[in-house]
């Protein structure tokens, strides 16, 4: 299963409360005995938009089930971290048969995934976060804040400005022309993330690290600009049976590296303990 994974994957959706999120689920051509993975996203993505690359890779050997949250832009609530983690959970409930998912959660999808792994009523095979981090940070901050400003004054200054962020410039610099143009049309076609990025303000989920014993794979960019990779060592001290890999990439690994992500955590589902807690992976040469 390569590219054929997003036609041949069932694009459904599952009411949680007033939300309504949306799940992407190669079970049908997924072989019965295959462990199942959840995969959650990052702020203002998809499944598609975040895990273009790596969803196929893993659908080779996993049945997959990407969760589009919901993060109820029409409320007037504020969003919280706690409100996503619900939608995880009763996804991973929902699919339970009698056995434990792996669940991987990248940037706020990894805030996500900490507080769902947390809690006492879900069950685990393992973790992985990738680009996440525990609490919002002065430098975090200071640059949602100027991104709200610059969203407000020039929108369409926004889209670049983003990309820039998130990939770095090793990789931007490596791409042909055609590619940028398209990398580009993504990035504007991003959906309203506004109140995620409120979110991303606030979040504090150090104490919900303190309950997680799944083993658990961090995984960092060596050149985050968005959430530098002292975020996920951060995680990794706070984490028990955590191990720690850190790859040379900004903060879109699963779009710059999603072969080195995915051999990487193709052998941690393989065997989670392989690594003893507290190990240091080397980065793969893929």
């Amino acid at each position: 299963m390569t590219a054929a994974a997003w036609t041949e994957a069932i694009v459904s959706t599952l009411a949680v409360g007033d939300a309504t999120v949306t799940l992407t689920d190669n079970a049908a051509v997924a072989d019965a005995s295959w462990p199942t993975v959840v995969i959650v996203h990052g702020t203002g993505g998809s499944t598609h938009a975040h895990f273009w690359a790596l969803y196929p890779m893993l659908a080779t050997r996993y049945r997959v089930v990407g969760v589009d949250y919901d993060p109820l832009p029409e409320s007037a609530t504020p969003l919280t971290v706690a409100a996503l983690a619900d939608q995880v959970a009763t996804v991973i409930k929902t699919l339970a048969d009698g056995t434990r998912v792996h669940l991987l959660g990248y940037s706020l999808g990894a805030v996500v995934a900490v507080q769902t792994a947390a809690r006492a009523d879900i069950a685990l095979a393992s973790l992985t976060l990738v680009s996440g981090w525990a609490r919002t940070d002065v430098h975090q901050r200071l640059r949602i804040e100027a991104w709200r400003r610059l969203g407000a004054a020039s929108p369409e200054a926004m889209p670049d400005l983003l990309l820039t962020s998130a990939h770095s410039a090793i990789y931007l610099r490596q791409l042909h022309d055609y590619q940028l143009r398209e990398l580009q049309a993504r990035y504007r076609d991003r959906r309203d993330a506004r109140k995620e990025n409120e979110l991303n303000l606030r979040v504090d989920v150090r104490d919900e690290t303190a309950a997680i014993t799944v083993p658990t794979l961090i995984v960092g960019g060596a050149l985050d600009a968005m959430v530098g990779a002292h975020h996920s060592r951060e995680l990794f001290g706070a984490i028990a049976d955590a191990r720690y890999l850190e790859i040379p990439a900004g903060h879109a690994i699963p779009a710059e590296r999603p072969a080195e992500l995915f051999a990487a955590v193709d052998d941690f589902i393989t065997d989670p303990s392989g690594h003893p807690a507290g190990s240091r992976i080397q980065p793969a040469r893929i």
